[in-house]
């Protein structure tokens, strides 16, 4: 079983959930033998690709030194 690490962060005064990419493709690529669906694998290929799309555009955000 995958374990999806997350954290609740407050950005422009709203709360907002976020979570480690490679936990969530890796739970995708988990997906089909936990539901035996076979549409999950169809879903779960489409929302894997989705994601990793949407990377290109993402903020790289560099934790200062020392820390």
């Amino acid at each position: 079983m995958v374990t999806i690490r997350s954290e609740l962060r407050v950005v422009d005064d709203k709360p907002e959930v976020w979570a480690n990419l490679g936990d969530i493709l890796d739970w995708l690529k988990e997906l089909p033998t936990l539901t035996g669906h076979p549409d999950a694998v169809t879903a779960a290929l489409e929302i894997r690709q989705m994601l990793l799309d949407s990377v290109d555009n993402a903020e790289m955000i560099q934790e200062p030194e020392g820390e």
